[in-house]
């Protein structure tokens, strides 16, 4: 999003910028440094207004980032603003090409609920797979398709995956937001979810301890951004689910200020900005935008990291409409993304259509519909996909590879793997953020 064309608020329309409270930092040499949490977008280091030096104590020891094992330092942590019954006033252009793409997404929603062509699944699999790059989890498409049906792949691709699973659930919860069902989103985001602290209570699965933006790992005091202290976290996670539950607002301008505020709380030790990312996804579901697919809102904000990066400072710092034309701004060029796989994936699928020329019950032909789904695929998963034995499988993957629709991936230690080139080949265009840094959406 160009700055030129951000709204400027009117003092009268901005809101207060969060205000800060002090903390005192103290941490033993012989205990383990609470740990940074270097996730979203946020990089580099910053010498952040938090850094008064109160006393030193301890030993004289030295880390290697040359500050005493024994510290005691004030630092800020952000006090941010309730929002559950705060006015958003949009002005009347930014309300109007709101209103537009709207529409837009909900026509695309119909046409794709006409269709049986699993696209709606590829394009969960480029959300997944963009969601999790903007919190530095990289991995081809080819490796998460694998993931999916390869218990040993690698760590990245599985937490893809996950992230898959996660978003999925985020379209099925009910309307509504719930302190559990976020709950539920987080841990199934978390291929390590057997490590965390597994309680009964949503409550007791937020985090307990102080997390930082950027900086260093060993203090908060260099930090660009210190969330609010944990103690507090339980009652601005109350404040955004009763906000969340308004029917006043736009559901544009509903997910784009949750899903600022819940990276301003930062409810949780890891994976804020997925569950976040995945909230979107839950409202518009929710509101009865999109019943049929998803729209990859993050290719859109993978477009242009830094601009996320200022919306959501903006927030910070009083202005809640920057962050909503950010939101629009990525929704447009991810509609404009999904429109141009529709159109790769049907003219994939008339090619082979023509290509395989079997009657129109053959399980062959049933099989490109099957790879749009899964691009990655064994003998196993298509006679269960399929409903035939395992031999029949086998050998509509050799007629498939005959026909250029399969590649054999060779041995892995459970059987065979066979990957469709042209299926991967979408994904990956779609999930290179390079590919689209000079799109203009008209």
């Amino acid at each position: 999003m160009n700055k030129d064309s951000q709204h400027k608020s009117t003092e009268a329309q901005q809101w207060p910028p969060i205000s800060f409270e002090k903390h005192v930092w103290q941490q033993d040499g012989n205990q383990d440094a609470t740990e940074r949490i270097e996730e979203d977008v946020v990089k580099g280091e910053s010498k952040g207004p938090f850094a008064k030096a109160v006393e030193g104590s301890g030993d004289s020891g030295s880390s290697s980032l040359g500050l005493n094992r024994s510290t005691e330092m004030e630092y800020q942590a952000a006090l941010p603003l309730l929002i559950a019954e705060r006015s958003v006033a949009v002005p009347d252009d930014l309300s109007a090409r709101i209103s537009a793409l709207l529409v837009e997404m909900a026509r695309f929603d119909v046409e794709l609920g006409q269709r049986a062509d699993n696209v709606p699944t590829m394009l969960l699999r480029s959300e997944s797979s963009a969601s999790s790059q903007i919190d530095r989890l990289t991995s081809t498409a080819q490796s998460v398709a694998l993931a999916e049906l390869y218990p040993k792949a690698s760590s990245d691709a599985r937490l893809v995956v996950a992230n898959m699973i996660a978003t999925q659930r985020a379209l099925e919860l009910p309307a509504g937001l719930s302190l559990e069902g976020i709950v539920e989103i987080h841990d199934l985001l978390l291929d390590n979810s057997h490590l965390e602290n597994q309680t009964n209570s949503a409550f007791e699965k937020l985090r307990q301890k102080p997390v930082w933006l950027g900086g260093t790992s060993f203090t908060p005091h260099t930090a660009l951004f210190v969330p609010p202290a944990f103690q507090h976290v339980p009652e601005y996670m109350a404040d955004l689910i009763e906000f969340g539950t308004r029917s006043d607002l736009n559901p544009v301008v509903k997910a784009a200020i949750l899903y600022a505020q819940f990276q301003t709380v930062h409810p949780f030790l890891t994976a804020n900005g997925q569950t976040g990312r995945a909230l979107i996804h839950h409202i518009f579901r929710a509101e009865g935008v999109l019943s049929s697919t998803l729209i990859p809102v993050s290719v859109g904000f993978l477009h242009n990291i830094d601009s996320l990066i200022n919306a959501l400072q903006s927030y910070r710092e009083g202005d809640p409409l920057v962050i909503i034309e950010e939101l629009v701004s990525a929704l447009e060029l991810a509609l404009f993304v999904s429109r141009v796989t529709e159109t790769s994936i049907e003219s994939l699928l008339e090619d082979w259509d023509s290509l395989v020329g079997h009657r129109k019950g053959s399980k062959i032909r049933q099989l490109p519909k099957t790879l749009v789904k899964q691009p990655v695929v064994n003998s196993a998963y298509l006679a269960d996909s399929l409903g035939v034995t395992q031999r029949t499988a086998t050998t509509l993957i050799l007629r498939a590879c005959e026909y250029g629709m399969l590649r054999h991936m060779g041995k892995r230690q459970r059987g065979d793997f066979y990957q469709s080139d042209a299926i991967i080949n979408v994904l990956d265009e779609i999930n290179e953020a390079s590919t689209f840094r000079n799109i203009r959406i008209a």
